[in-house]
């Protein structure tokens, strides 16, 4: 077992994450990176949502492969284990507001979900606190080419009863960490087609030559006649 991973601190950027706003019908009043509003006190995400029953619907997802992870190349992965995976967050509420948090999801290179890693959290007001993936998720086999989603779903209800309602929402630090068995099926199958080369290739040699450029000894060894005609 080994271990792979990757941090995206957010402090300058967006850092290859895209943000995605909406259905249209429930698209967050702001949902983008900023600076100075991450825990560091450098860039982050935010989400609001203002007024009265609107709600703010979105996800930040990063895409690539499990390499871009740190998987070595050539090498296959077998599971996502616990308390590795995490991201920071904090959210604010006014008035009736609340926010899901998540739920952090692992997706195929379409999009077509494969796995939860952090289930979704319905918060109000909340410090800065990084969730934690509780608990393992099996991979099945995976080459490190193969393209992954990572995506962290968003949602926030301003409640009933004042204009006044705001649900907000930061997220900064996303750790994707994979403890995996890093098996480089390569050198058996390079053993094999090396054999398969040798059987083929002598007698092609042997075939395209002129059979009066060889003799053999009384062991059958062949040798060129060029060499001993000099």
């Amino acid at each position: 077992m080994a271990f792979v991973g990757r941090l995206w601190r957010l402090a300058l950027s967006a850092e290859s994450w895209i943000i995605v706003n909406g259905p249209a019908i429930s698209t967050w009043d702001d949902l983008v990176w900023e600076d100075n509003v991450g825990r560091e006190g450098d860039g982050g995400f935010r989400a609001r949502e203002f007024g009265n029953n609107q709600i703010g619907d979105g996800y930040f997802e990063w895409s690539g492969t499990w390499e871009d992870l740190g998987l070595r190349p050539g090498s296959i992965i077998k599971q996502i284990t616990a308390n590795i995976t995490s991201f920071d967050f904090r959210t604010e509420q006014t008035g009736t507001a609340t926010i899901i948090n998540g739920p952090l999801e692992l997706r195929d290179g379409a999009g077509i979900l494969r796995a939860e890693l952090i289930p979704d959290l319905w918060t109000s007001d909340q410090d800065w606190t990084t969730r934690q993936m509780p608990s393992s998720v099996s991979i099945a086999n995976d080459p490190s080419t193969t393209p992954i989603k990572i995506r962290q779903n968003l949602i926030g209800f301003t409640g009933s009863g004042g204009f006044g309602n705001a649900a907000q929402a930061w997220h900064d630090n996303f750790q994707i960490g994979v403890f995996a068995v890093m098996e480089i099926p390569v050198a058996k199958e390079f053993n094999l087609i090396r054999r398969s080369q040798f059987l083929t290739e002598k007698p092609t040699k042997f075939d395209a030559a002129k059979e009066s450029d060889f003799s053999s000894d009384r062991n059958g060894i062949l040798s060129t006649r060029r060499g001993t005609d000099r």
